[in-house]
């Protein structure tokens, strides 16, 4: 349970320092740049438990998936329903969220085929 809660604990500093920066930075109608944070919180906990993760398949999705969806749970509660958004924009939203963390997950494993790749080869 450590693996998990320290995948979740590293994906969760980075999608909030994340959201931070890019709060202060940019203006909230460029909403699709904000999609950077579940990527990013989906790359660094794989990436974490990856290197110090046990278990499977499940497990590994366990760890890359939960903080992102938890996080957008988290500001549709925030942001969106106070503000009227509709049901199908905040489906929207965790839907991409999901796609987002999805590519985020996969761009580690292919890092990771990529880096045995070569290992096996020199």
């Amino acid at each position: 349970m450590s693996d998990l809660i320290r995948a979740w604990t590293a994906g969760a500093a980075v999608y909030l320092l994340l959201n931070l920066a890019l709060t202060f930075i940019l203006p909230y109608r460029l909403y699709d740049v904000f999609l950077l944070c579940p990527f990013a919180a989906a790359v660094v906990s794989s990436a974490v438990h990856l290197w110090k993760g046990k278990g499977g398949w499940g497990r590994h999705l366990l760890a890359a998936f939960i903080v992102p969806v938890a996080m957008e749970a988290y500001f549709v509660g925030v942001h969106d329903i106070p503000d009227g958004h509709s049901v199908g924009e905040i489906a929207l939203g965790t839907v991409s969220t999901l796609v987002v963390a999805a590519l985020g997950l996969g761009v580690v494993h292919a890092a990771e085929r990529w880096v045995f790749a070569e290992k096996a080869h020199s």
